[in-house]
């Protein structure tokens, strides 16, 4: 059970079985620092214990704590937002009125009204099945704009480090499966291995040059790589590469941007 895998992940470093839904690093350490996201959702969790979760279930609780620029842009043209690390990311687009989020109503606990006509709550609704969705037919229509014209992919949520410093090719030779000697510009698809030869993430890696200074072009000296991890997994992702350069004993810079 889980305490024989916590067990080996203690002894060995690593659990034998996926043990992901128990990692401490799934969480953003900036939203488990915010009383109000923890509150509202250890309150969900306990309203949901026995409740029966689909595979595209979303929280109602904690939302909002993190939008890019162009949340409301994108709110108004009907996107139905998904929740990861405490941003809210695009999952797709509904073909009637927009579904603002609503503030947590606690499941009308605590003399809290409940949110009874809520459209983002209907909108959920219809993807919370084992079976096919109808909103297959929204992502169905979203794939084939892109396919035949073009897509603009929001990639706010998603973790971008820059690994840089004298070691930083031999870091990357390291930490990543795939060749990292590309010329610059290049961006690699490449998988993460642990001391198992176990994938521990897929993700992609940009060789860079030197930039002008800003947060989006960081200034260094030799090769840099730029390294965009899936927001779902971006700090278990910064953790490992963290831990492996520093095993390693590289020479290197990894910053979280």
């Amino acid at each position: 059970g889980c305490g024989d895998q916590l067990a080996k992940w203690v002894v060995n470093g690593r659990p034998d079985l996926d043990m992901y839904g128990y990692d401490i690093r799934r969480f953003c350490p900036e939203v488990s620092k915010n009383k109000e996201w923890v509150d509202q959702r250890s309150h969900e969790a306990y309203a949901k214990n026995y409740a029966l979760v689909f595979p595209h279930d979303e929280p109602l609780a904690s939302r909002n704590m993190k939008k890019d620029p162009f949340h409301e842009i994108l709110e108004a043209a009907g996107c139905v937002y998904q929740e990861r690390f405490g941003w809210e990311r695009p999952g797709w687009f509904t073909m009637h009125a927009p579904c603002p989020l609503k503030p947590y109503d606690w499941y009308g606990a605590y003399g809290n009204l409940s949110n009874d006509e809520y459209g983002y709550k209907e909108r959920l609704q219809l993807d919370y099945t084992f079976d096919h969705t109808p909103i297959e037919e929204n992502i169905r229509a979203e794939c084939l704009a892109t396919r035949t014209s073009a897509g603009l992919f929001n990639m706010s949520y998603f973790g971008k480090f820059y690994l840089t410093g004298p070691d930083a090719q031999k870091a990357a030779d390291w930490v990543f499966s795939a060749r990292m000697d590309g010329a610059t510009g290049k961006t690699v698809y490449t998988c993460m291995l642990n001391q198992n030869a176990g994938i521990e993430a897929d993700l992609t890696v940009s060789m860079i040059e030197s930039g002008s200074g800003s947060s989006a072009d960081p200034e260094f000296e030799g090769r840099g790589f730029y390294i965009a991890a899936a927001g779902g997994a971006a700090y278990q992702n910064l953790a490992h590469i963290t831990k492996t350069i520093q095993d390693g004993g590289f020479d290197v810079q990894l910053e979280d941007r």
